[in-house]
């Protein structure tokens, strides 16, 4: 399975990117928005870890892009943030497209069951 991280911290991305290798994944970054974009649109990836807050361009602002562009429905998205974010918001960028959201930092193995739950859709 080929997941894309797209966070604009690096530790973060890194972090990510060696947890996710050493289960097996294959494993794609970035740490800029626009050029995540053009990565998501142009290259098959089974599953989008995106994180929400970016300076510049958003995840939000990538997945707004993408549902305009009608690549959302092609892209398989997970976005992860920080900030606070309630029940009601995942619900709506669930409906709006999103496959799932979690909050940081998150367990490993939730992480993990995420993936599988989404991969599976």
């Amino acid at each position: 399975m080929h997941i894309f991280v797209v966070d604009d911290n690096k530790d973060i991305v890194e972090l990510l990117k060696n947890l996710l290798k050493s289960s097996g994944y294959d494993v794609s970054t970035s740490t800029s928005g626009k050029e995540s974009l053009d990565l998501i649109r142009h290259e098959n990836f089974d599953i989008v870890l995106l994180d929400i807050t970016m300076p510049e361009f958003s995840g939000l602002d990538i997945v707004q892009s993408l549902k305009d562009s009608g690549d959302l429905e092609k892209n398989k998205i997970i976005l992860f943030t920080a900030a606070s974010i309630s029940d009601e918001e995942i619900k709506k960028w669930k409906e709006f497209g999103v496959q799932g959201c979690l909050r940081k930092p998150f367990d490993p193995s939730v992480l993990f069951e995420t993936l599988t739950n989404v991969s599976m859709k």
